[in-house]
């Protein structure tokens, strides 16, 4: 009896995990500039508590890593925390980026702890990718890959706005 009372927490644990689903990355405008969203489902019947999505790596064009990148939290869409709840089979969204129309800050990333560093938010122009990873204090992990081209003409005409998607 004292063994099963010991385990049955971690098998509840085990079994009862969310499931948390990259969907789509979409753009909205919003007063003058682009803002670039994941939805991310919760695929599950299980609460999904404080989730927390990082940006863990950069990588332009050629291949390599932006030097001295600091991994630091994207911003959950209209909310200021750096984790949220995600409610079983809902869904949740994540800025990534927002397009502004502003000389050489065209393209930044929405990572509120870094804003202050140019060389680790401003995307360039070309193929970037971002490694995105999450967690959750339900134990669940994973890695998200996100590519961005750009052709870098920092205008808003369809033509010239980055095209964002999972990889």
């Amino acid at each position: 009896a004292l063994i099963v009372a010991y385990l049955m927490p971690l098998m509840i644990k085990f079994f009862q995990r969310p499931k948390l689903k990259p969907l789509r990355i979409f753009r909205v405008l919003q007063t003058y500039q682009y803002i670039y969203r994941l939805a991310i489902k919760n695929n599950s019947d299980y609460l999904a508590k404080n989730v927390e999505i990082n940006i863990e790596d950069v990588i332009d064009e050629g291949g390599a890593s932006r030097e001295n990148f600091l991994p630091s939290p994207l911003r959950w869409t209209h909310r200021q925390e750096a984790t949220r709840d995600i409610f079983p089979h809902q869904t949740a969204y994540l800025d990534i980026c927002a397009v502004k129309q502003e000389a050489n800050k065209f393209i930044t990333l929405a990572a509120p702890n870094i804003e202050s560093f140019p060389d680790m938010t401003i995307l360039k122009k070309g193929t970037t990718q971002l490694k995105v990873r999450y967690y959750n204090e339900n134990g669940q992990a994973g890695d998200i890959k996100i590519k961005v081209v750009w052709n870098g003409n920092e205008t808003f005409s369809e033509a010239d706005l980055p095209q964002i998607s999972i990889e």
